[in-house]
């Protein structure tokens, strides 16, 4: 029995026995070629397109490798190739993944290769938001309404959180929930 590591070779007997029969081996040889490096768990907003940068801890051996790529919410998060090719001796894919952005919610990425160590990755899909008016003036206790917009319809109902730093100034609610297919809510200020 042989164990090595870092890329390295480990053999280890099978053996086959009976008391009717002589015993047999064979040696079997697993090659360790490396673990799969996922980058940084990414944020990206809907309709966006980034760069996935996959790459190997030790390069390719003769031959090259292959990794599949599976998105495991295809509705939010999208991955282009879904197969990367390694030639030997690089470390880094021969064409590049690109992620995007299809939908909110939360996408793991998962990255496997034969005879490599498996990684995977968890991608965030969000949409943007803003304000409107861009300021309010309130005068005196009077409640004013703000609008806040979203880049995209909220495919779920969500809760959002709201706090304004200075509450003795100006108050929100603790939070607003937001219905599915919406693209605003009303928060009040007072």
């Amino acid at each position: 029995s042989t164990e090595r590591s870092g890329g390295t070779v480990r053999v280890s007997p099978l053996r086959a026995s009976s008391s009717a029969l002589a015993q047999t081996t064979l040696p079997v040889t697993v090659a360790n070629l490396g673990a799969i490096v996922l980058p940084a768990a990414p944020s990206i907003g809907v309709g966006q397109t980034v760069p996935f940068a996959v790459s190997l801890s030790l390069p390719a051996p003769a031959g090259g490798v292959t990794v599949n790529l599976v998105s495991s919410n295809p509705s939010s998060l999208t991955i282009s190739p879904s197969t990367l090719t390694f030639s030997a001796g690089q470390s880094t894919p021969d064409s590049p993944a690109q992620i995007t952005g299809v939908g909110l919610g939360i996408s793991n990425i998962s990255a496997s290769g034969s005879g490599l160590v498996s990684a995977s990755r968890q991608v965030n899909v969000s949409a943007g938001s803003s304000f409107s008016p861009s300021g309010i003036t309130i005068n005196g206790v009077q409640t004013q309404n703000l609008t806040l917009s979203f880049a995209v319809p909220v495919p779920a109902p969500i809760v959002i959180g709201l706090n304004s730093s200075s509450a003795t100034v100006a108050s929100v609610p603790a939070s607003v929930t937001v219905d599915t297919g919406a693209t605003s809510v009303v928060v009040p200020v007072t």
